[in-house]
C-alpha cells in the first residue's frame, strides 16, 4: 500500500498542478467595501483591528480578517455587493490555503462552473461579496470582547458559530 503524505511541507512529485495558472489573471488586489466608513476603518483606517491590542486580529493581516468575514458570509448566506470597492488587499500576500479557500467559495456557487476558474474577476466578486456580507458580524464579535479577554470572547463566539 502506498503511503499518503499529508504534510504541507512535503512535496509530491506527482502533483504537477500549477496554482499560478488559475491565479495568473486575477487582479493585483482584493477589495473590501470602502463605502462603509466603519468597515473601512476596521480594515485600514487609523483604528484598524490589526493594530489594536484589544482586537482578536491584533498582529494579523487585513487578509486574515477578509478570509474570516468571507467564511462567515458564506456560512450565513450573506452576500452583499460592494458599494465602493477599495482594492488594497494584495493578492500576492495570499497563502496557498487562502487562495484555495477563495477558489472553493467561488466554485461552490450555483452560478459557477469550471470556466469560473478562468475568470479571476468573478472569483474576486463572489468572495468580496461574501466578505462584505460577513464583516459586520465579525466586527461585532471582535468589538464585544473586553480588552482583557478579547480572545476568549472571540473564541466563544467562533465556537457558537461552528455549532
Amino acid at each position: 500500500m502506498r503511503e499518503i503524505k499529508l504534510s504541507e511541507n512535503e512535496l509530491d512529485e506527482n502533483n504537477n498542478f500549477d496554482l499560478g495558472a488559475i491565479t495568473g489573471n486575477w487582479g493585483k488586489n482584493i477589495s473590501y467595501d470602502g463605502g462603509n466608513e466603519k468597515v473601512s476603518n476596521y480594515f485600514g483606517g487609523a483604528r484598524k483591528a490589526v493594530n489594536n491590542p484589544s482586537s482578536f486580529f491584533y498582529g494579523k493581516t487585513a487578509l486574515d480578517i477578509f478570509q474570516l468575514a468571507m467564511a462567515v458570509g458564506k456560512y450565513y448566506g450573506s452576500r452583499k455587493k460592494l458599494v465602493n470597492a477599495r482594492s488594497n488587499l494584495p493578492k500576492n500576500s495570499l497563502t496557498e490555503k487562502q487562495t484555495w479557500s477563495m477558489i472553493s467559495v467561488a466554485l461552490a456557487e450555483e452560478e459557477s462552473d469550471i470556466f469560473t476558474l478562468k475568470d479571476g474577476g468573478q472569483i474576486y466578486r463572489i468572495c468580496e461579496e461574501y466578505a462584505n456580507g460577513g464583516i459586520e458580524m465579525v466586527m461585532d464579535w471582535d468589538e464585544t470582547g473586553s480588552t482583557t479577554n478579547t480572545i476568549k470572547q472571540f473564541v466563544g463566539k467562533f465556537e457558537e458559530f461552528l455549532e
